[in-house]
Parts: structure tokens; C-alpha cells; sequence
């Protein structure tokens, strides 16, 4: 009988310790750059937006509101990358608003999500 109440209590300290380190307080995810360069309608733009602070690899970066200018997307490829593409030729000038989020998997521990508002003028 005190075997089982040795494994129960083993069984419960580590759930504790498990969850305790899933929700520790880690680092805000950090987005560069904080200000995208202006572009010019009709001519080829490309940034690369980065994610750092993360503990496990980045599921993906994507615009979560707003648009980007017509013509121009947003491209992350998962794997090692802690970055996304924005480029193309942004077909007219205006002033465009949009939120770049991020996601970071999780599989022994809690996966990190964070956000980033952008302003890219074209002129």
C-alpha cells in the first residue's frame, strides 16, 4: 500500500512541476522592425519582419487585421524561420494599417503568441 502512495504522490508532484512551467512568465515576443520604410506605388518593396524571444519554434506569422496595399503579401515558411516575407509591388499609394501576429508551438510547455501594428505609407 505505501508503494502506490509513493507513485501517487510522484505522480502529483510531477503535474505540479508541469504546470508550473507551463505557465512560467517568459518574455514578450519581440518584433523587428518596429517601423516598416515607406514605398512607392508601382515599385517592388521587401521587408523582412522577425520574431524573436521565442522559446519553441514560430508556427507562423501572419496579418491579423487591417490590409496590406494591393499587390503585396505577407510569406512565412515554417521550419527553422523566425521571419516573414513582405513584398511585392504595391499597386496604389495610401496610408495601410495591419497587425502582424505570431505563434509559437507548444508541446511540453505553453506556446507563445504576441502581435505587432504596422503603418506602411505608399506614396
Amino acid at each position: 500500500m505505501g508503494t502506490m502512495r509513493s507513485r501517487a504522490f510522484v505522480g502529483a508532484m510531477l503535474l505540479a512541476i508541469s504546470l508550473a512551467a507551463c505557465s512560467s512568465n517568459r518574455a514578450a515576443l519581440q518584433f523587428t522592425p518596429d517601423r516598416l520604410p515607406n514605398g512607392s506605388a508601382g515599385q517592388a518593396y521587401d521587408a523582412i519582419i522577425s520574431v524573436t524571444n521565442n522559446d519553441t519554434p514560430v508556427g507562423d506569422i501572419y496579418v491579423s487585421s487591417g490590409t496590406l496595399p494591393p499587390g503585396m503579401t505577407l510569406d512565412f515558411s515554417r521550419g527553422s524561420s523566425t521571419s516573414a516575407d513582405l513584398s511585392g509591388t504595391p499597386a496604389t499609394a495610401g496610408t495601410y494599417v495591419f497587425t502582424v501576429s505570431a505563434w509559437c508551438l507548444g508541446t511540453n510547455t505553453e506556446g507563445q503568441s504576441g502581435e505587432q501594428s504596422y503603418s506602411l505609407v505608399v506614396s
